[in-house]
């Protein structure tokens, strides 16, 4: 006669076979809580359970027998089966970034050429003005004087 928890385990792999899950992992459980240190209740509650959950249910039976085949493939699979579960992250492309928007009318508009010209008279009357008004740098305050220099270098 077979011990309680291979009984368990039947019919858990019964209920797995027709595919009722939820009887087949009430038997597992049921097999698992009988003899916790029997690696086969474990494997079968991790074909049953959520990815992060059937992860655990293999390290337990990894726990009892370590070399074990079926719980290092198990593990293989529980372990791809959980990262297809994870979210991917989202990866935008990077946008160029354009330094300003510039309309269409602003590239083909001709501008006046008057502004440079018109800067460039106001220069040159300051630089007049500057020249004409100081009597260290103006020729005309000498010529004003010139009789006067005339005579100084006379006598």
């Amino acid at each position: 006669m077979r011990p309680e928890w291979q009984e368990a385990l039947k019919h858990a792999q019964r209920a797995l076979q027709a595919k009722d899950f939820r009887s087949a992992r009430r038997w597992a459980e049921r097999a698992a809580a009988l003899a916790p240190d029997e690696e086969m209740p474990w494997l079968v509650l991790a074909a049953l359970a959520s990815p992060r959950a059937s992860l655990e249910y293999l390290k337990r039976a990894l726990e009892i027998n370590p070399s074990s085949p079926e719980a290092r493939a198990g593990m293989r699979w529980a372990i791809r089966r959980w990262r297809r579960s994870q979210p991917r992250p989202i990866r935008r492309p990077a946008r160029p970034v354009a330094p300003t928007r510039v309309s269409p009318e602003a590239l083909t508009r001709r501008r006046s050429a008057a502004f440079p010209w018109a800067m460039s008279l106001v220069f040159l009357a300051l630089l007049a003005f500057l020249w004409f008004s100081t009597p260290e740098f103006s020729l005309a305050s000498e010529r004003a004087n010139l009789p006067a220099l005339a005579q100084a270098q006379v006598e």
